[in-house]
């Protein structure tokens, strides 16, 4: 019969067990991470947020267009920007620049309600110089701002546009859009009088005149809990309108 096989120095091995069972013992230890296989930042156990934060309007005529110090809101922790940005009668919006860091189009539309959202990440601005370039020298820009915070993908989920030319009736913007995640959504028009939006599959956000009598623009944003292609989002306008467009994305 083989001898049963003996540590060539019990002595360590018996102070191993008793680290060990030491560490079992400890309250403290119970919450030791071992290196590499750490608990992953708390925010990334959060579902993201989307946070409107306001808008700004240039009415003077020029191309380009610049915005100086917009508003960002407090820089929170990771963050994506999304500008919502309506141009009348510029027929397309062919780029923006944020501290002169050229913005990813997430979707845009052109023609006499040229319409858009675009996005950049930026984790530490409280504000940011914007300038809009477009197509055809717009009579009027409007700019509003969304933070989205928390995200796994800043590239966007979904995106839909639409443009229903004149008259009344609804903007329909139907994104496909992911659980856990944001949607965003803004329409534009051209109107010779004041009228108002109405949102459906979204929360209206703002509601404003880029050139009175002219040019208005809205927006709307919602926090998904299930997946939906797509989801129903529209704008109604009030009246008949020389030109409406609309735009939507979705992330996560």
């Amino acid at each position: 019969m083989s001898a049963l096989w003996k540590p060539a120095n019990p002595a360590i091995v018996r102070s191993d067990i008793e680290a060990l069972a030491h560490i079992r013992r400890s309250s403290s230890a119970r919450r030791l991470i071992l290196p590499g296989i750490g608990a992953p930042p708390a925010a990334l156990n959060e579902p993201p947020s989307v946070q409107y934060i306001g808008n700004v309007v240039n009415a003077a005529p020029a191309n380009p267009q610049s915005f100086n110090a917009v508003a960002l809101g407090t820089p929170t922790g990771p963050r994506l920007v999304v500008l919502h940005v309506s141009a009348s009668l510029a027929t397309s919006i062919t780029g923006v620049t944020f501290n002169s860091v050229a913005m990813q189009n997430v979707v845009s539309i052109s023609g006499q309600a040229a319409n858009g959202l675009f996005s950049i990440v930026d984790n530490s601005s409280t504000s940011a110089n914007i300038v809009v370039s477009t197509g055809a020298t717009a009579e009027s820009i409007g700019i509003a701002v969304w933070a989205i915070f928390n995200l796994t993908n800043n590239a966007s989920f979904g995106t839909a546009s639409v443009d229903i030319g004149g008259g009344g009736g609804a903007a329909a913007v139907n994104v496909n859009t992911p659980d856990n995640g944001v949607m965003i959504a803004g329409a534009s028009c051209r109107v010779a009088s004041a009228r108002t939006f109405t949102w459906t599959g979204g929360t209206e956000r703002y509601d404003f005149t880029v050139r009175t009598n002219n040019s208005y623009m809205t927006g709307a944003d919602q926090f998904l809990t299930a997946a939906q292609s797509p989801r129903a989002v529209s704008a109604q306008i009030s009246l008949a309108a020389l030109y409406t467009t609309a735009v939507s994305a979705s992330w996560r």
